[in-house]
């Protein structure tokens, strides 16, 4: 059986890498849009870019203080605006950002942007919780079937 904890014990770090790849990769956006829904200020942008082979992105294009930035997002539905199919170069749409850090926009709502970060967090939670109890439970079946047949065979 011991052999059978070290497998399960792997496999449960390798789950937990995985998550907290996912978890770091959202990491930075989701401190971005904490910040700019602290602090936001909204203004308006112009779509320039539809990329549909980019999953499905929107680039649009926001003006603060005499300085042109671009943001993009592939989820804009999501985020309060029209679906993909629905938009097109030169549509207005609302961006948010930081006053402090203008550069660091947010197409939509920042506040439906988090709210779809929870999403996923609680759902990588859910996969680990149940991902390590199936694999526990699967190891701990074949190392106990096996050793029962070991203890057959003598």
């Amino acid at each position: 059986m011991n052999g059978g904890r070290k497998l399960v014990r792997a496999v449960s770090l390798w789950l937990f890498l995985l998550a907290s790849i996912g978890v770091l990769f959202f990491w930075t956006n989701t401190m971005r849009a904490v910040r700019i829904r602290k602090n936001h200020r909204t203004t308006e942008g112009t779509v320039i870019q539809l990329l549909p082979e980019n999953h499905r992105s929107v680039v649009a294009s926001y003006e603060v203080d005499s300085r042109m930035f671009t943001t993009s997002t592939s989820l804009p539905q999501d985020l309060g605006l029209p679906p993909f199919d629905e938009l097109r170069i030169g549509d207005k749409v609302n961006v948010e950002y930081d006053p402090m850090h203008p550069e660091y926009g947010i197409l939509g709502s920042a506040e439906k942007l988090l709210a779809g970060y929870e999403k996923d967090l609680v759902g990588i939670g859910i996969f680990l919780v149940f991902g390590v109890a199936l694999i526990e439970f699967s190891i701990r079946r074949l190392f106990d079937s096996s050793s029962n047949a070991q203890n057959e065979a003598n």
